[in-house]
């Protein structure tokens, strides 16, 4: 079996190898010359990864939100509420454009108009639900 020193070397530094792995790679690393700097090079960038703070100026910020919003991209913090409001008011008109419709045909908005049985006698029913 070929052994991958250079996987047990980023393991190490992640997770606690065996007695065997550890003893491997120690062998390996008094060995081979490229692979302890390997090992120096991965341990420095992980101390200066350590200790970075990332962090972006205010200008950074703004020209970033400048181009979302030149590009079509900005959303206000207030769109949503924007799409509720005219969704709702959109519904609200249709509901009010069928009542109009309703009172226009039967002159009335008692419960049998709007859910359409004003115009049923009896017998109709007997006919509608002959088969259930």
């Amino acid at each position: 079996m070929q052994i991958n020193y250079n996987e047990l070397l980023i393991r190490s530094f992640d997770e606690q190898l065996s007695s065997r792995e550890q003893k491997l790679l120690e062998t390996e690393l008094e060995r081979n010359l490229e692979l302890r700097q390997i090992k120096d090079d991965l341990h420095n960038i992980r101390n200066s990864l350590a200790n970075y703070r990332a962090s972006f100026d205010d200008e950074f910020v703004t020209q970033v939100l400048n181009r979302l919003s030149i590009g079509g991209l900005y959303f206000s913090p207030y769109y949503f509420q924007r799409i509720v409001k005219w969704t709702g008011l959109a519904a609200a008109a249709v509901i009010l454009f069928l009542l109009m419709l309703v009172y226009w045909d039967h002159q009335t908005l008692d419960l049998d108009s709007l859910l359409g049985l004003a115009d049923l006698r009896p017998e109709d029913f007997d006919h509608y639900f002959a088969n259930y």
